[in-house]
């Protein structure tokens, strides 16, 4: 019974980092506002077959098209730099939780697991817009990372380097 809470304890803390971690960069870090479709571009009638074009109305789907792509193009580049944020995010909680003591070994797994949600959510959240180049070095980064983490030559490192105690290995 004591691991399945831990367990289920372990996962809560990485759900709730994860969250924090997406939304709060959202929240510190908005995305662009979304151009209004223009009163004067909507039809109230159903125009003659002959009938030229309200050249107000035209004027307005144009400064509206324009808008819309100035607001597409930054709404890319916000998820590129989400995902990358929320990314160099996730590796700090990533050495954060392989840094934590024995003593805090569930918050120490919750804390790992929770930040790769983190970045499957920033890639996800990203995967639209973001581009290929960005989706590929934020999974590049945590691939990296935890290719290091399992040699014991990096843990060992880390283990000196942190002044973690001796039988702090996270992997064994």
């Amino acid at each position: 019974m004591r691991t399945a809470v831990r367990f289920l304890y372990a996962t809560a803390i990485a759900l709730f980092l994860a969250l924090t971690v997406g939304f709060g960069t959202l929240t510190f870090y908005p995305g662009p506002d979304r151009p209004e479709y223009p009163v004067e571009a909507e039809m109230r009638y159903a125009p003659a077959p002959a009938a030229t074009p309200d050249p107000k109305q035209t004027e307005a789907m144009r400064k509206y098209d324009e808008e819309i792509k100035r607001f597409q193009a930054d709404e890319k580049v916000h998820h590129r730099n989400v995902l990358l944020a929320v990314t160099g995010i996730a590796a700090v909680a990533l050495l954060g939780g392989i840094a934590a003591t024995a003593a805090l070994d569930v918050l120490r797994t919750g804390i790992m697991l929770g930040a790769l949600f983190s970045v499957i959510w920033a890639l996800i959240y990203g995967a639209n817009a973001a581009g290929r180049g960005a989706i590929f070095v934020a999974a590049l980064v945590v691939l990296v990372l935890l290719a290091a983490v399992s040699t014991e030559r990096v843990r060992g490192w880390l283990g000196r380097t942190l002044r973690l105690g001796s039988g702090d290995d996270l992997l064994r």
